[in-house]
């Protein structure tokens, strides 16, 4: 919402025009830990020191939710 160039077009709840260069707004970015092989060689720089790991070893989304989000909280340089 904090975005210069948001807007409501009347269906969608924020638009952004043009562009929206996420390392800008981005906090965190979870990624289970399975991947980081595969993902890590085409992650930007700009990006890098955002990016956290985690063992995805839950037994459905909910508990994989939480985890993120008990992850989060965690991050010092969020709050």
């Amino acid at each position: 919402m904090n975005h210069p160039n948001a807007t409501n077009d009347g269906y969608h709840a924020l638009k952004i025009k043009d562009e929206l260069p996420i390392s800008d707004y981005i906090s965190a970015i979870i990624i289970p830990k399975i991947y980081e092989s595969d993902l890590r060689p085409v992650i930007p720089k700009s990006l890098l020191d955002k990016v956290h790991y985690l063992e995805n070893d839950c037994k459905d989304i909910w508990y994989w939710t939480e985890k993120v989000y008990d992850y989060i909280e965690s991050i010092e340089y969020i709050k």
